[in-house]
């Protein structure tokens, strides 16, 4: 399944009628929105989570749980509503 993402200027603002496809090289002067969380439990510990061994980076160790933010999210809800370690983590809003 194809991810779209709306695209945004270097002022974040965003370009009304312009979608991005995860995937496809971004044309110069357009953006989109990211976001990287790190996990820190009650305990001073960190989360850490090992990527599938058949995507890029496979087998190496990450500490941030994040994602782009999907087209029409906002920017506040991209970390908890497009997380892409949610289904690996069971990370929970």
């Amino acid at each position: 399944m194809l991810s779209h993402t709306d695209a945004y200027n270097k002022e974040y603002e965003k370009i009304e009628g312009m979608i991005l496809i995860r995937g496809e090289a971004i044309p110069d002067g357009f953006y989109h929105l990211a976001s990287d969380v790190i996990v820190k439990h009650v305990d001073g510990t960190y989360l850490l989570m090992q990527r599938d061994i058949r995507k890029h980076f496979g087998g190496m160790w990450e500490a941030t749980a994040g994602g782009s933010a999907l087209i029409e999210k906002v920017l506040l809800p991209a970390p908890s509503d497009n997380c892409e370690k949610k289904p690996e983590s069971n990370l929970k809003p």
